[in-house]
């Protein structure tokens, strides 16, 4: 014949349904939604490490989605950028598109890499070139061209060379008239090697999970007081 006091089991049974029902959801929430920030935060310190940055655009580019549900199944954080081209950067391609020069950014001919971004009165879309001659000859057309810039005022033509087509500045006056082009229109294909930056930082962020998890089960348990915390 012997007792068995119950009153220890029947407690920590309570805590059990306390922490499913109240504790649980929400430290997993807070887990996922901490664990996306962590990620966004170290995906642009390697963003800052290995790109040559000519404005905070990238880095700005990268979102978290928080999770808002409670219901643990359907629980899932997002972090990505809105960055079309970051999906390059980081596998690598292939891209073709129009190209701005040094001058575009307001460096001096010949700099390079460019280094600056594009200045806004050098922007495509702040552009307006005048209607191209139909003439047989290209170098007729190119002074043309030219002459109908400088008659208009507009300060950009577009020219044909051996080399392809490009958008060209025009500064100074008739006599001593400099022509550099702003825009490269051949639409040369341009190999873009990999760079991988979220590849690091998920890396990164893999050793941190097990503090994460525990620090968002930790305050929940403190929270609801389960199991003496």
């Amino acid at each position: 014949m012997f007792e068995v006091d119950t009153r220890e089991l029947q407690r920590v049974e309570r805590d059990l349904e306390a922490f499913a029902e109240k504790a649980l959801p929400f430290a997993v929430r807070n887990s996922l939604n901490a664990s996306a920030f962590e990620a966004r935060k170290l995906w642009q310190a390697e963003i800052r490490s290995d790109f040559t940055l000519r404005n905070r655009y990238t880095e700005r580019s990268i979102r978290v989605e928080k999770v808002r549900t409670l219901q643990v199944r359907r629980m899932e954080a997002i972090v990505g950028s809105v960055a079309d081209y970051m999906e390059t950067q980081e596998h690598g391609g292939t891209e073709r598109k129009a190209v701005p020069t040094e001058v575009a950014a307001g460096q001096a001919m010949g700099s390079q890499p460019r280094i600056r971004t594009v200045r806004g009165a050098n922007k495509m879309t702040a552009i307006r070139l005048t209607d191209r001659n139909r003439t047989a000859d290209r170098r007729v057309r190119n002074r043309i061209a030219i002459r109908k810039a400088l008659k208009s005022g507009t300060k950009f033509v577009l020219l044909e060379l051996d080399r392809g087509p490009g958008i060209f500045k025009l500064t100074g006056g008739s006599r001593r008239l400099q022509v550099r082009m702003v825009w490269d229109l051949r639409k040369t294909a341009h190999h873009i090697p990999p760079t991988p930056t979220l590849g690091p930082a998920l890396a990164k962020l893999h050793r941190q999970l097990p503090r994460i998890h525990r620090d968002a089960l930790l305050e929940q348990l403190r929270r609801h007081r389960v199991f003496g915390y």
